[in-house]
């Protein structure tokens, strides 16, 4: 059994969709920042009672990786000279950022430590 920390969150009902093409999503669930590993939705009743179906047509999770990622300029890309701003996409909640440099990912040089996510 999992248990998670906090306040047990009750969310509101979900709207009826309409069921037309181009139907953009007409409920977004705030979960105050928190993070969630788990998240299970108990669907109690449907719109209005009439019917003994029940549905979700869409659920999306939308997260940030706690690793930086692409890199810009891209890896083994070539570029002009060696003054070369470089810039990536930071983990979440990332508060320091180790800048390596080298062919082999198995031995690669530490060069700095910065707290942007550009170098």
């Amino acid at each position: 059994m999992t248990v998670l920390p906090g306040p047990r969150w009750r969310m509101p009902a979900f709207a009826q969709g309409s069921g037309n093409d181009g139907y953009e999503a007409n409920t977004v669930v705030d979960f105050g920042g928190a993070v969630a590993r788990i998240v299970k939705i108990n669907i109690e009743s449907n719109q209005l009672g009439l019917a003994q179906a029940y549905g979700l047509s869409e659920v999306r999770f939308f997260f940030i990786p706690t690793y930086a990622r692409e890199p810009q300029p891209k890896n083994a890309s070539m570029t002009d000279g060696i003054n070369v701003q470089l810039n990536w996409r930071p983990g979440r909640e990332a508060a320091l950022h180790e800048v390596h440099f080298g062919m082999d990912v198995n031995n690669l040089m530490p060069v700095d430590t910065v707290t942007d996510s550009t170098y």
